[in-house]
């Protein structure tokens, strides 16, 4: 019978080889998760050993991902009865505060630093751990078997297809940023990218040309003046007004000018040419009123303050000009 110092190191060293299963499984999550097409194109273009190892992880996530799970929950099962037992075997009480509180530590520590890891050095623990993984997909096979079908009789089976690995906003930037520093994306599209994300935090106040730079024509205005206007301000659109900028009535289109013009009708008022405004708020979503523009192909937008006056328009030009900058 083992004495209770040698037990109490036993359950530390159990605790120990508990964790760092967790920390693997961790680790190797977060590394074939973030192995893209593109990183995984770069690698096998080098002529990389494993890379087409770690293909067959990547177009398999079922597999992958099932295995790495198993094993997680198998190392955070182990870790906490290892906890337990290290506790329970401590002769003093300061020494089983001590064992609760490390145990306690390294349980959460342990997958926060693996994965912290893994995500900045993507590449080099996916060539480290495919290895393993798909040995242990092989032996633990029958569990993972087992697993799989106490989720499909629990309503919750997995993803086959994997479509539902969607990565969030900060790991998509981390890409990005990894792509460049790797020269699989240029600055420019980098910036491209980065203008896409910031599309979701800004609003049509942030981007539209403001009421004093509005260049628009009163309903009144004969048509050769307001094809002056727009001939000499070179734009291919304007709003058209009555009395004041804050009662816009309508947009007037060059091409539609010029129609009338060509067939000389040139006494006719602008009420008559103009096509419909669209009107937004100013706090409206730059990414919802691009797609907004696009599906009722809309190429201008007036943009109005909360008590409904004029505040400024906003192009489709000028929210493209956000992305690409």
């Amino acid at each position: 019978m083992l004495d209770p110092d040698s037990s109490f190191y036993i359950d530390l060293g159990l605790l120990v080889l508990c964790l760092i299963i967790t920390g693997f499984a961790g680790a190797a999550e977060t590394a074939i998760s973030a192995i893209n097409r593109v990183r995984l194109k770069s690698m096998l273009d080098r002529g990389i050993s494993r890379a087409k190892a770690i293909e067959a992880l990547v177009d398999d996530p079922r597999r992958s991902l099932s295995t790495l799970l198993l094993l997680n929950t198998l190392g955070l099962i182990g870790s906490a009865v290892a906890a337990t037992l290290a506790v329970l075997s401590a002769t003093l009480p300061l020494e089983r505060i001590i064992a609760g509180v490390v145990a306690f530590l390294a349980i959460f520590g342990v997958q926060f630093i693996s994965k912290g890891f893994a995500a900045r050095h993507p590449e080099g623990v996916a060539l480290a751990v495919v290895g393993p993984i798909d040995t242990l997909a092989t032996v633990l096979s029958p569990l993972i078997w087992l697993f799989g079908l106490a989720s499909r009789l629990a309503g919750a089976a997995p993803d086959q297809s994997g479509e539902g690995l969607l990565m969030r906003e900060e790991e998509l930037r981390l890409l990005v940023d990894v792509g460049e520093e790797e020269g699989l994306i240029e600055a420019d599209e980098r910036e491209m990218i980065t203008g896409i994300f910031e599309l979701g935090e800004t609003v049509a106040r942030e981007v539209m040309v403001p009421r004093i730079d509005i260049v628009g024509v009163d309903a009144n205005t004969p048509m050769h003046e307001a094809l002056d206007i727009i001939i000499e301000q070179g734009h291919s659109r304007i709003p058209v007004y009555d009395e004041s900028i804050d009662n816009v009535i309508g947009i007037l289109y060059a091409k539609d000018l010029l129609k009338y013009l060509r067939d000389g009708q040139t006494d006719r008022p602008l009420k008559d040419i103009i096509r419909p405004a669209y009107f937004i708020p100013d706090s409206k979503r730059v990414d919802d009123l691009l797609q907004e523009l696009q599906t009722k192909k809309i190429h201008i937008a007036i943009v109005v303050d909360e008590y409904g006056g004029t505040a400024g328009l906003v192009t489709i030009e000028d929210l493209l000009e956000e992305i690409v900058g």
